[in-house]
C-alpha cells in the first residue's frame, strides 16, 4: 500500500534530503491496510511535516542480521543453551528458508560475522555459538547497523536486525545513546528477545528503550520458557510501515513525534528521534567507515584480501572439534584462526593456548 499525503512542509526544499522512517502500528488486531496516511500526523522538531509517503512492510521479506548474545554468564534461567533454542525457533518460524536474506553476529566481548547473505537459516542455527565471559553488546549493535546499512538494498525486502540477549553490556567502548543513535540515522528498527526475569531490571529498561526508539520492540519470555510461538513477532513485522519524510540536511538529531490523528488511542511505535542517514553521501560513508574504524580499533581489523588468506589459511581446521585438541589428536591452529572459526571462541580452546603454546 503506497499512500501520499499533503502536509505542511518543514525545513527549506533546497537542502531537503529524504529519509525512511519506520514504525509499527500498535493496535492489536486492526489490520495493516487498514492504516491510511490520512490518519497520521508527524511532528520534527515540534514542527508539522509533510510524510510524502507509507509504505505497508506486511509483504515483504526479510534481509536480517541476527545478533547472538554467546557470553556464558548470562541472565537467561537455564543459561546460554536456552537462548540458542530460542534462537533456533525464532529462524524455524519466522524466517522464510529459500527467500529471507540474513546474516549472523555473535559476540561476547569482541564481535563477528559468523554467517552471511544465506538463505537457509538451519545453516544460521549451526553457527549460533556460547563462550566469553563478558558482553559488549552495544559495541555489536553499532557494528551490525553500519554493516546492514552498506548491504545494497534489494527490491520487495526490508532491512531489520533481531537481538537475542540478556541485556549485559560490560565490555562495550560504545554507549547506550550511540548505540541508539546508529540504529535511528540508518533507520533500522531493532526486535530483542530477552528473559522476563530483565525486564524490571536495569537492562531489561535498556532494552525496551533501544528498542522502542528505533522503531522496534522487545520481547520478555517467561522464564519457563521452552516452546515458543512467535505469532507475536509476526503480527509485529506484519503491522510495520515504512513512512517517507523529507528534513534539511543539517547533522543533528531531531526529535520526531508520530501518531495516528484518526484513532488518538491507538499507539504508534516510531523512533524518537531521526537525522540524516550517515551513508547519504560518498563523502559521508568515507567519513562513517573510518569513524566505525577507530570505535572498533580493538576487533582485529582485516582487509577483504588479508580476511580471505586467513579463510584460506584456516580451512582445514574448520571441521576439527575442540575435544580433538584437548585428546591432541588434532594439532592446535593457529590462534589468530578464531577470527574466522567460531567453534575456536570457546573457552575451553584458549586454555590449551595458555598451557602448551603452538611453537613459532
Amino acid at each position: 500500500m503506497l499512500c501520499c499525503l499533503n502536509a505542511v512542509s518543514y525545513g527549506q526544499q533546497t537542502s531537503d534530503v529524504p529519509i525512511d522512517v519506520p514504525i509499527i502500528l500498535d493496535a492489536g488486531d486492526q489490520a495493516a491496510d487498514s492504516l491510511n496516511g490520512s490518519d497520521l500526523r508527524a511532528k520534527v522538531n515540534h514542527h508539522p511535516i509533510a510524510i510524502a509517503s507509507i509504505t505497508s512492510l506486511a509483504r515483504q521479506h526479510l534481509q536480517y542480521v541476527l545478533i547472538n548474545d554467546e557470553n556464558r554468564r548470562t541472565l537467561w534461567p537455564d543459561g546460554t543453551q536456552q537462548q540458542i533454542d530460542v534462537a533456533s525457533q525464532f529462524l524455524n518460524q519466522v524466517v522464510a528458508a529459500g527467500v529471507d536474506v540474513g546474516s549472523l553476529v555473535n559476540f561476547s566481548d569482541e564481535y563477528y560475522l559468523d554467517a552471511r547473505d544465506e538463505k537457509d537459516p538451519r545453516k544460521i542455527a549451526a553457527k549460533l555459538t556460547r563462550g566469553g565471559m563478558v558482553s559488549a553488546m552495544y559495541d555489536a549493535v553499532v557494528a551490525t547497523a553500519h554493516y546492514l546499512a552498506r548491504q545494497p538494498a534489494i527490491p520487495d525486502y526490508r532491512k531489520v536486525v533481531f537481538l537475542f540477549c540478556d541485556g549485559e553490556d560490560n565490555a562495550s567502548q560504545t554507549s547506550f545513546n550511540q548505540a541508539s543513535e546508529v540504529l535511528q540515522r540508518t533507520a533500522i528498527p531493532i526486535f530483542i528477545i530477552a528473559p522476563s526475569s530483565v525486564k524490571s531490571e536495569s537492562q531489561g529498561k535498556s532494552l525496551n528503550r533501544l528498542a522502542r526508539q528505533s522503531g522496534g520492540r522487545v520481547y520478555f519470555l517467561p522464564k519457563d520458557t521452552r516452546q515458543v510461538n512467535f505469532d507475536f513477532l509476526k503480527h509485529d513485522l506484519a503491522q510495520s510501515f515504512l513512512l517517507k519524510i523529507s528534513i534539511s540536511s543539517s547533522q543533528g538529531m531531531r526529535p520526531l513525534d508520530i501518531t495516528d490523528a484518526a484513532k488518538p488511542r491507538v499507539s504508534i511505535i516510531a523512533p524518537s528521534q531521526i537525522a540524516v542517514p550517515q551513508f547519504h553521501t560518498d563523502n559521508q560513508s568515507s567519513n562513517v567507515a573510518q569513524s566505525s574504524n577507530a570505535t572498533s580499533n580493538k576487533k582485529a581489523p582485516y582487509t577483504q584480501e588479508q580476511l580471505a588468506d586467513l579463510r584460506a589459511k584456516c580451512a582445514p581446521y574448520s571441521n576439527s572439534k575442540v575435544e580433538d585438541l584437548e585428546s591432541r589428536r588434532a594439532p592446535l591452529p593457529p590462534h589468530e584462526c578464531a577470527g574466522v572459526l567460531a567453534w575456536m571462541r570457546d573457552p575451553r580452546v584458549e586454555r590449551l593456548y595458555i598451557s602448551d603454546k603452538p611453537p613459532r
